[in-house]
């Protein structure tokens, strides 16, 4: 007995049997390599939307703990890898877009306390090679005193580029912050005030130009998880979390100045 496709076949022109045959042969090999293509094909490289709201100009910021655990098993002197922050998005930026105009200031070298702007120019910048125009210095002037941008040649744009200042131990110029190595300094010279972090916030004031060229003023308030009172740091606090606070200006200006 003959079965329904054998009866098929036999009442069809031969030559339009080996067409469909054929047909039915190119669809399934289409099939199979739109299946296989769909499972292989890499992720998109497209960049995932952020936000592209509105830049708070001449608005006071604050931001509490910025920071990470240091990786496990890292001693005191390791270099650390930098963690980044966008001062125009008010957010911590993923190590993925380092050489984007996302993230403006990154925090690296011992301890992730030294600072650097984000400059594609420079080849010693975390951000070399990226589209990133920023740059950044450190002033021996209180956060309220400063107020006219400095003049764009002033800006640094290596890395680690402010950090320690003279005043303290292993200073490297004008810092925002007093490393107390005996506890002499700031101290009593007991242990726990041993290795300490002073943030100089009543005299030192950082200037980030931008990643996309706009200004910003920043005070440092502490290099210790939730304290802000330097009474309480002591050599075992958790660290680096910085706290800080600071005002955007947009590109061309030629002072800062908080809205009320």
């Amino acid at each position: 007995m003959k079965t329904e496709t054998q009866i098929f076949s036999d009442n069809i022109n031969p030559w339009l049997a080996k067409s469909i045959r054929h047909m039915l042969i190119v669809t399934a090999i289409a099939l199979l390599i739109t299946s296989c293509s769909k499972s292989s094909d890499p992720a998109p490289t497209t960049e995932p939307e952020v936000n592209t709201g509105t830049v708070a100009f001449n608005k006071l910021i604050t931001v509490l703990n910025f920071g990470a655990d240091m990786p496990a098993g890292s001693q005191p002197l390791d270099q650390q890898a930098p963690i980044y922050f966008s001062l125009e998005n008010n957010s911590a930026v993923q190590l993925d877009y380092k050489l984007t105009n996302r993230w403006d200031i990154s925090f690296s070298s011992i301890y992730r306390s030294f600072m650097s702007g984000n400059n594609g120019a420079d080849k010693s910048n975390p951000g070399t090679g990226g589209p990133g125009k920023g740059g950044i210095v450190c002033l021996a002037k209180n956060f309220d005193e400063v107020v006219e941008i400095p003049d764009d040649s002033q800006f640094k744009t290596g890395t680690a580029a402010v950090g320690t200042d003279d005043s303290g131990a292993f200073g490297e110029g004008t810092g925002y912050y007093l490393y107390d190595f005996g506890g002499t300094i700031k101290g009593d010279g007991s242990y726990d005030s041993q290795h300490v972090a002073f943030a100089l916030s009543d005299t030192r004031t950082v200037i980030v130009r931008t990643a996309k060229g706009n200004y910003a003023k920043i005070q440092v308030l502490s290099l210790y998880k939730d304290l802000l009172d330097p009474k309480t740091w002591k050599r075992d606090s958790p660290h680096t979390y910085l706290s800080f606070k600071y005002v955007l200006a947009k590109a061309g200006s030629k002072t800062f100045t908080i809205d009320k």
